[in-house]
């Protein structure tokens, strides 16, 4: 008999007690997989006993597909099941679908699945703009579940099963089914493990659709995906190299030009024509689903933006041009050699616009960046941007921002300065300054990074006082929801260690309380109350009540106000001189 949880690190000890210890069947089976077995094997009867006990909500932070609570989770097991950060690398899709992210929204990701509710991951992954839908669906092969039968005595469900766009299993070749009842909402916060009654064939095949060409294609797709989901394990992909790998395919394949521009009409007829055999799959429906949105596809892919590439569109294309996954992850690693470090960096020029190639040939062979833009038919400024952009430094043209007055200007927007207050204090217009932020190389970069910083920085000292001032992460979040809903969107690893910290601070039963300097703080936040309550309802009255509603820690001292004589002296003379307005009918 073990017993999982002690008081010793805040679990109940009777939590739950089993005749053996809970562990990992197989070391691909999910977070999910595992859930639904202790479910099972507790005897519990209410879903919601067993998301709270494994991972302290009851609903709402812990589908099948994105699991929320995973350090709740790894702590009700002793970290038998390994770290948090294992949990997530190896149990569930999230490395997959962080392939293209940056490292800082890589961490706020895992940040989140970490300590609790999923809230709007999601949406900040691209889920529900993708087009692909925003929850994944349950899938299971048939002769895996024979095989777990056999050797584990029950059905597991099994992660690279679960991977967006992998619709076969590669150690069998059988065609997935999925869980019907998670599909279509029946057990949305159920634990189940596979049962060959609620499954059903993810794709069936057609007359119209060869089943040899479309389980191929489903082979090569789901190779691909289980290539990203594994490169991702340790390290974000990149967009440019990931471009410059299919760009030099669709070269070898004769679908683009010598000169880099990507042959229309072949390329789309191409991709549409083998995605159509999979389109019967609705997760996949609305990839290449006409030759126009093929084209858009293949040149949203090859732009090469930093976390603007959804890796499920990158597996299909590698499906399409390589022979294989390893093909493709071949042609990647010699785009990071330092040798194609130029060419990585050319991919967006190149892409956007074959001209740019033009441009910089000229530019690099001496003309000027008038008699570039001229013999390749572009305006002067744009000439200016594309060169900017490619890091190469151009002549200016004259304009209203001069001289030092020039320099000023670069170093305030270097520092993040807000652009309006650039055109105020140096007299230009705003066309003035998005040119200087456009033709100036790096500018624009290090304006977004000093902003983002200066927002971060704000909204981290706001967070603090708050913490300091109130009595709980609650009562901060009502006086600082700004600063909360912008740390949570975009600081949310750094948010949760301070939180979890606060949460934490020992509390003395009998503190020594400054009663005058609380009653300096509450004056402040009853003064901001009062005049919020105005700003909302000039004409009404002012109750202790509604203040109460902007000052939540108020209201757990009112019963000590006569400690607190300055706050007691402003409520009664808003409250009072509201009632006499009300009274008067006069205007004070």
């Amino acid at each position: 008999m073990e017993a999982y949880g002690s008081p010793s690190n805040g679990l109940q000890s009777d939590l739950f007690q089993l005749d053996s210890p809970i562990d990992w069947l197989a070391p691909t089976e999910t977070v999910f997989s595992l859930a639904s077995r202790f479910h099972l094997l507790s005897g519990n009867i209410d879903h919601k006993l067993t998301s709270r006990q494994l991972f302290g909500a009851t609903r709402g932070g812990h589908p099948h597909d994105l699991p929320g609570g995973l350090a709740r989770f790894s702590e009700v097991f002793g970290g038998r099941l390994g770290s948090v950060e294992e949990i997530i690398r190896s149990r569930t899709a999230l490395p997959f679908l962080l392939a293209y992210k940056t490292e800082e929204d890589r961490a706020n990701a895992c940040s989140v699945v970490a300590q609790g509710s999923i809230g709007s991951l999601k949406s900040a992954l691209g889920l529900i703009a993708s087009r692909f839908g925003a929850s994944l669906p349950l899938k299971a092969c048939a002769a895996c579940m024979k095989r777990d039968r056999e050797e584990y005595g029950v059905p597991l469900w099994h992660i690279e099963h679960q991977l967006p766009g992998v619709w076969i299993c590669q150690q069998h070749g059988v065609v997935l089914s999925y869980s019907t009842s998670k599909q279509s909402g029946q057990a949305r916060y159920q634990w189940l493990l596979p049962d060959q009654d609620d499954l059903k064939e993810g794709w069936i095949a057609s007359a119209s659709t060869p089943a040899t060409a479309a389980t191929d294609f489903l082979k090569k797709i789901a190779n691909a995906v289980e290539g990203i989901h594994r490169l991702s394990k340790e390290e974000p992909m990149c967009p440019q190299r990931t471009a410059l790998a299919l760009r030099g395919q669709l070269a070898n394949l004769r679908l683009a030009a010598a000169s880099g521009r990507i042959r229309q009409r072949e390329s789309s007829a191409q991709f549409c024509g083998q995605m159509r055999c999979v389109h019967a799959i609705r997760e996949l429906s609305s990839i290449a689903s006409t030759e126009s949105s093929a084209y858009a596809q293949i040149m949203g892919l090859l732009s090469a933006h930093d976390g603007g590439c959804h890796p499920l569109r990158v597996a299909t294309a590698v499906a399409w041009l390589f022979g294989s996954w390893v093909e493709f992850l071949e042609k990647y690693k010699v785009c990071g050699m330092p040798e194609q470090t130029s060419a990585v960096e050319g991919v967006v020029e190149r892409v956007l616009d074959p001209r740019r190639k033009t441009l910089l040939g000229l530019i690099h062979k001496g003309a000027s960046v008038t008699s570039a833009a001229k013999e390749i038919g572009v305006q002067v400024a744009t000439a200016q941007a594309w060169a900017a952009q490619a890091g190469v430094g151009v002549s200016k043209r004259p304009s209203a921002i001069r001289g030092g007055m020039r320099d000023a200007a670069i170093a305030a927007l270097r520092k993040g300065e807000d652009k309006r207050d650039i055109e105020e204090a140096f007299g230009v217009s705003p066309s003035s300054v998005n040119r200087l932020m456009r033709t100036e190389v790096g500018l624009h970069r290090d304006w977004v990074n000093a902003r983002l910083k200066r927002s971060r920085e704000t909204a981290r000292n706001q967070w603090k006082d708050a913490l300091n001032q109130c009595s709980g992460v609650k009562a901060a979040r009502l006086n600082e929801q700004a600063a909360y809903a912008w740390l949570y969107r975009n600081d949310r690893a750094w948010l949760a260690d301070v939180n979890r910290i606060a949460e934490t601070v020992p509390r003395s039963n009998n503190p020594s309380v400054d009663w005058g300097k609380r009653d300096l703080q509450f004056v402040n936040q009853v003064q901001r109350a009062i005049l919020t309550i105005r700003d909302r309802r000039p004409e009404g009255r002012i109750a202790v009540a509604d203040v109460f509603g902007l000052v939540p820690d108020l209201k757990a001292k009112y019963r000590r106000i006569d400690d607190l004589p300055r706050t007691r002296s402003l409520l009664n003379q808003a409250c009072m001189r509201r009632s006499r307005q009300r009274d008067d009918g006069g205007i004070l």
